[in-house]
């Protein structure tokens, strides 16, 4: 695994989860955001680090088209290209977003312990996403 920065894409994980959505249709963009979201909100064991990190690339994409959260827009976004993501997707990426962050994520273990950098960023999308 493969970690530089404690940004939403900035890791391994999270890069080749973005680079697959971007190959994919834009009209299936939204079923596979909920995919990612949905898997981690289901998840009953220990959440593995790789499916944490693609659901914060997720909901990262989702809040990255509410006002003030164009920070979070992936490089890779045409400037001009505004998506229309239903409301739902909101409330699973907040849900995702606890999970993540609660017991029994490996990703909260990485994290903790390790500046808090991570945990803003994660605040900050949940914050913008429950708004």
């Amino acid at each position: 695994m493969g970690t530089w920065d404690a940004g939403p894409y900035d890791n391994d994980d999270a890069s080749d989860w973005l680079e697959d959505l971007l190959e994919a249709d834009p009209a299936e963009w939204s079923d596979i955001i909920a995919e990612t979201l949905t898997a981690v909100v289901d998840w009953d064991d220990y959440l593995e680090y790789p499916e944490a990190a693609e659901a914060v690339a997720a909901a990262a994409v989702v809040a990255s088209q509410l006002p003030g959260m164009e920070a979070y827009a992936p490089e890779m976004f045409a400037d001009d290209e505004e998506l229309d993501f239903p409301e739902s997707l909101r409330d699973l990426a907040v849900r995702a977003l606890d999970r993540i962050v609660g017991d029994e994520s490996e990703w909260r273990e990485m994290w903790d312990g390790n500046g808090d950098e991570a945990f803003d960023v994660v605040r900050e999308l949940r914050a913008a996403l429950a708004g």
